[in-house]
């Protein structure tokens, strides 16, 4: 992209797309008719670049836009002159602007830091442009002085979002000169070579001719926003973009590396002053690891930090004396000065040239790649990564943006090479927020509110602190709880450590905050502290992985004193449990105070696209963008008889029998909730948790009873309404269940559960004209929006296919197979229509653009993820292989059926997919093969109940039906032994033991030649880690899938071979 272009559009990032488009431009504001870029470069690094554009100006917006053109350029290695700029009438006229008009001044970063950057602009107001003409110009710019002798480097990336009919970029270079030279392929240019006169010519043409306004151009997004992202699209919108074309001379990252050390020669190396200033520093510290923390405190906290990066003006630092001399210095001075310091020390740190916001590309070594430099050295054996340029991080601690990346680290001796920087802080991050106060008789509140920060957010706010005094803090504490959603008065702020970056930041003040109208009657708001984690909208996934930060807790804790008079029912307690996080929320009260915490766990630092609409459930349903509404009700008018501290005390027993009832002591939940039914015997929840007890201890006929009785004193209760309806429907009462869910399908119309739990029933009993029937009549009691939940269409379109309605469920399910950013909906959606054998080819492509997704994002695993969600994706990917074979199946294609249905039984074992590849081997009249499949999956189930009192499940009376049929075709009279089948399925040898002997179980990481990760669960040798990761397997996976798969395995060794067996 030109470099003048780029400078006046700004950052334009609507993504587009280069298929040609006959749509009319007149909606456009303006558009690029021709742009050229040719780099014209010598072997020494120095060379021109002229750029040509051709504008069609078509509103008075772009007029302004393009009323003054400009350039940059460095002063100190460059020159750059307008070449013309002229504007062409529609009546043919043409306008030269006067070169003379130029005007040349230093640019914005050059006005902030001219001590540091030579970076100048020169701009040229055009003259008579107007709505209807054509603006052209071009300008030429010089390198006088190569940036590094011997050496150039440079990248491109074309503009999105506007219309360009013609691009086109040259890099010109001598015949024969290495150089590397990448091309993005997603970015559509087309790219060709050629040599003449002794130059070597790389050359890109390039067009966008999508609308990016009007009627097409909504279209045309809404198209792309509805289709899922690529796996290089999510990376580049999570890490950002690689340039669509980059090239460089240096050959490698070594050489790159070999050139910053020698830019640095001796510039660290101590002098009297350095030495000096650190023995004053380090006074009394007695350890290394002390002395080093003394001393990146100073240079971090006391030499100013000049915001410029690295590259801009220069790349080589200034001496360390001259650093401390100054007492200021940009992101490379800051190092200099502390490497000196810990050379001082007798240290050998390191260079660290990083890139923050910038998507590294280890295919092009360039310095481009960096705008930022660090340090790294090594204190009693234990590797520091430091960055003094914060001026407010404790040691060790990196901003977010420096963590978890590629950088290139230069060692004073040696070679030079790609790191990785650390994924976490050097400690667990927690946030505390505690208010204390009391509500008057007005129910306004008067509070203390205490918050600590150990955590990235403690950074920012210690650099907004530094920079106020403390006669500011009351205004910066005030906006900070205006942002997040605080509308009370801040005062007497009171903050503590902020000198101090070992010790969490405290901030303390008073809060008052009136009640709102809004808020409704006797109603006030709790004082939880915001939980900061991000929202996604539920009707509008987000195609790209959630980031939720560093695993952390933030904790928030209230004791707001009760008004005389009055008490408060106690909200209900959320206890919600993730893979990527946790919600706990209680309430209870005492001596007149309700006492109240909200507490969040972040376990994993990102959630991929496939779990996004889990977490928007998770999220909602915590509350986690908002604080609870707290309802007060007077002393008198509380409680069916029970006091106030009767009732208090009954729910703090009721919250512990949840708990209780949670983790299986069932006989302590049932202790606590009878001494709460003696405190207060209509309590919220009560009977309902006494029926859950009784249903875990098989008493059914009494949980029912007691889930009756919480309906009649608490009819809003949900889970007694699900858990009624499905013991009634355990005991063959179908009648009741579905009394019971219309009964809560009445009162809850927006929650489409009930009649997803009424269709479930029906279906299971094989009667589909009811389910049908139903169907119709729990859809007229839910909103519009229940209406269009994907879960409730999705069991619709199996009721109407099953119920003679085929063409209406066909259509349900094949939008949802087709449409839905849910895979394990998609998933279920293309097996329904399988099995319905409606739709077949949109199943299909449905389920391959499924399983692509699933596999896309398996290949970026490295077995550090939550193993819960993992194991759960890799189940679904599983799933997924049966469904697409059994759509091959019903489209005839047997030989590609069992190419996924195999794999998928050899890892999944379900009596599902065993049955499935039994058919398939019955089709290909393989009926001993069919035998040996039904025999397994006939092991996958239950035994069979001896004494005949419970009756065989269907599928196990269909299976042995489909044996017996296999074994009679195949003239078989007795299987092998299904049990051993289906262990030597899971059972691959890794060679000779070796002398090795005994078992390890790991979490391991598999891909389609064999592990890539293994972790031990319990205790493994050294050897037994090695052996493990080193195993390989071949014809495990569907033939030519890439993907990752997390499962168990156990490693084991009888002195003579190894063998890996997987968990089922």
């Amino acid at each position: 992209m030109l470099a003048s272009f780029a400078l006046l559009l700004g950052l334009i990032t609507l993504q587009s797309s280069a298929s040609p488009s006959a749509t009319s431009y007149t909606q456009e504001p303006f558009v690029v008719r021709h742009a050229t870029t040719v780099i014209d470069m010598r072997p020494d690094g120095t060379g021109e670049q002229t750029e040509t554009m051709v504008i069609s100006v078509q509103s008075e917006s772009a007029v302004k836009q393009f009323s003054v053109v400009s350039t940059l350029y460095a002063k100190q290695s460059q020159h750059a002159d307008f070449v013309y700029v002229r504007v062409r009438h529609p009546d043919g006229t043409t306008v030269i602007t006067p070169l003379g008009d130029v005007q040349d001044q230093a640019a914005p970063v050059t006005q902030q830091a001219p001590f540091y950057s030579d970076v100048m602009i020169k701009q040229l107001p055009v003259k008579g442009l107007r709505t209807g003409d054509t603006l052209e110009w071009q300008t030429q710019t010089t390198r006088t002085a190569a940036e590094a002798p011997g050496q150039f480097w440079g990248a491109e990336s074309f503009p999105q979002g506007i219309v360009v009919e013609d691009e086109t970029i040259e890099l010109r270079v001598p015949t024969g000169m290495k150089l590397t030279v990448r091309t993005k392929p997603e970015s559509n240019a087309q790219f060709s070579q050629s040599d003449a006169d002794g130059r070597h010519t790389y050359h890109w043409s390039w067009k966008q001719l999508d609308p990016t306004v009007g009627a097409a151009a909504e279209v045309l997004k809404k198209a792309r926003d509805a289709k899922p992202l690529t796996p290089t699209q999510e990376q580049d919108a999570a890490d950002g973009a690689l340039p669509d074309i980059a090239w460089t001379t240096f050959a490698s990252w070594e050489a790159v590396g070999a050139w910053y050390r020698g830019l640095e020669g001796d510039r660290m190396k101590p002098d009297e002053a350095v030495r000096a200033k650190v023995a004053e520093i380090t006074a009394g510290k007695t350890t290394q690891e002390d002395k080093v923390r003394a001393v990146y405190a100073w240079v971090s906290g006391q030499i100013r930090y000049v915001g410029v990066g690295l590259g801009v003006g220069r790349y080589q630092p200034h001496t360390a004396a001259t650093v401390l001399e100054n007492q200021y210095g940009d992101c490379k001075d800051k190092h200099t000065l502390l490497a000196s310091m810990l050379l001082a020390l007798g240290l050998q740190p390191d260079a660290v040239l990083a890139g923050p916001g910038i998507r590294f590309d280890q295919d092009v070594p360039s310095p481009a790649s960096f705008n930022h430099l660090i340090t790294r050295v090594s204190v009693d054996g234990k590797e520091a990564w430091l960055d003094s340029t914060s001026e407010v991080a404790d040691y060790r601690v990196l901003l977010a943006m420096v963590r978890d990346k590629d950088v290139l680290v230069v060692p004073a001796s040696g070679t030079a090479g790609i790191r990785h920087t650390p994924a976490d802080l050097p400690f667990k991050p927690s946030s505390t927020f505690v208010a204390t106060g009391a509500l008057d008789s007005a129910q306004a509140s008067d509070s203390t509110i205490t918050i600590t920060h150990h955590d990235d957010m403690e950074i920012l706010l210690r650099a907004a602190l530094r920079q106020a005094s403390p006669a500011q803090y009351e205004e910066l504490v005030q906006g900070m709880m205006g942002n997040y959603g605080f509308g009370g008065k801040v005062s007497e702020v009171e903050i503590e450590h902020v000198g101090d970056p070992a010790l969490p930041l405290l901030i303390r003040f008073h809060y008052h905050r009136d009640r709102e109208k809004d808020w409704g009657e006797d109603r006030v708001t709790a004082l939880f502290g915001p939980s900061l984690l991000p929202f996604v909208d539920k009707k509008d996934l987000p195609h790209v992985a959630l980031q939720l930060g560093p695993a952390r807790a933030d904790t928030s804790t209230l004791e707001m004193k009760l008004p005389a008079g009055w008490n408060m029912e106690l909200p209900e307690p959320i206890h919600l449990h993730s893979s990527f996080a946790d919600c706990d929320v209680t309430y209870r009260a005492s001596g007149g105070s309700l006492l109240a915490e909200r507490r969040f766990t972040v376990l994993q630092a990102k959630i991929p696209v496939t779990n996004l609409q889990s977490y928007a459930d998770w999220y909602e349903s915590c509350g986690a963008g908002s604080v609870p509404y707290l309802q007060l009700v007077r002393a008198s008018a509380s409680g069916h008889g029970a006091s106030s501290t009767s009732q208090y005390e009954a729910k703090r027993l009721i919250t512990e029998a949840n708990s209780s009832i949670r983790e299986g002591r069932y006989d302590q939940a049932d202790a606590y909730l009878k001494q709460a039914q003696t405190l207060d015997s209509s309590a919220s929840d009560l009977w309902g948790d006494l029926g859950a007890v009784a249903m875990h201890r098989g008493n059914q006929k009494e949980a029912m009873q007691l889930y009756a009785k919480e309906l009649e004193l608490h009819p809003q209760a949900d889970f007694a309404y699900r858990n009624l309806a499905r013991l009634q429907g355990l005991a063959g009462d179908d009648a009741a269940a579905l009394e019971t869910l219309t009964r809560w399908q009445k009162r809850s119309p927006t929650n489409p559960q009930p009649a997803i739990q009424a269709m479930q029933l029906l279906l299971s009993r094989q009667n589909d004209a009811e389910a049908l029937k139903q169907a119709k009549a729990f859809g007229a009691l839910l909103s519009d929006e229940a209406r269009g939940d994907e879960r409730f269409r999705l069991i619709l379109g199996e009721v109407d296919l099953r119920g003679g309605e085929s063409d209406a469920g066909a259509s349900l399910l094949a939008a949802i197979a087709s449409g839905s950013l849910t895979p394990s909906l998609r998933n279920d959606a293309s097996y329904e229509l399988a099995k319905a054998g409606q739709d077949l080819p949109l199943a299909e492509k449905a389920e391959r653009a499924m399983l692509e997704q699933l596999a896309a994002e398996s290949r970026g695993w490295t077995g550090g993820e939550s193993q819960a969600t993992l194991r759960q994706n890799s189940a679904l990917m599983t799933a997924g292989w049966d469904t697409l074979g059994w759509i091959l199946f019903k489209e005839g294609k047997n030989t590609e059926a069992e190419a996924w249905i195999r794999p998928a039984f050899a890892i999944r074992q379900s009596a599902e997919v065993g049955e499935h590849l039994g058919d398939i081997m019955m089709a290909q009249n393989k009926p001993a093969d069919a035998a040996s499949a039904y025999a397994e999956a006939l092991a996958t189930l239950p035994p069979a109940d001896p004494a005949g009192l419970k009756a065989a499940s269907p599928r196990s009376v269909a299976l042995r039906t489909k044996l017996q049929q296999a074994s009679t075709a195949a003239k078989i009279t007795k299987t092998p032994d299904a049990h051993d089948a289906l262990v030597a399925m899971r059972t691959f040898s890794i060679g000779e033991a070796r002398g090795l002997t005994g078992a390890a179980e790991f979490q391991v990481l598999l891909s389609s030649s064999g592990i890539v990760t293994a972790s031990p669960v319990g205790v493994a040798s050294d050897t037994m880690k090695e052996r493990i990761t080193a195993a390989k397997w071949t014809e495990r996976f569907p033939a030519g899938l890439e993907a990752r798969f997390a499962t168990k395995a156990t490693l084991k060794c009888d002195g003579s071979v190894c063998e890996v067996v997987l968990e089922p």
